[in-house]
């Protein structure tokens, strides 16, 4: 398994997200998160991206299944994932409910952590 995770301006993100995934065609799982200015914060985010690429696959939901949805979303909810109708709603679900642990762990506090992860989107 070969996974690689890299921080980037959020302004080049495929979308406005502050964390995707995809797999290139050897099979390398890459991940793309929003530089938040602190490692920490960073990490929270590939914790939860890692755990919904993971949760997903253990499914069947496909990248491509995510993405379509992902990049073409025009709904109501802060992130696609939250969206009762996203073909991985529950794993998205999931993943923050793990985020939010490691997050109390790192000694954030998730409303402020939550609060400057929405500013950039």
């Amino acid at each position: 398994m070969n996974i690689i995770i890299k921080t980037i301006p959020h302004k080049e993100q495929r979308y406005d997200t502050v964390g995707d995934y995809f797999t290139d065609d050897d099979g390398t799982i890459q991940m793309r998160i929003s530089e938040l200015g602190d490692n920490r914060m960073n990490i929270l985010i590939a914790i939860h991206e890692l755990y919904e690429k993971f949760a997903c696959q253990a499914k069947g939901i496909t990248d491509e299944q995510i993405d379509e949805f992902d990049i073409n979303y025009d709904g109501d909810y802060d992130e696609c994932g939250q969206d009762p109708s996203a073909p991985y709603h529950q794993e998205h679900m999931d993943a923050t409910e793990v985020e939010k642990l490691a997050c109390e762990k790192f000694g954030f506090n998730w409303e402020e952590y939550d609060k400057i992860v929405m500013e950039l989107e």
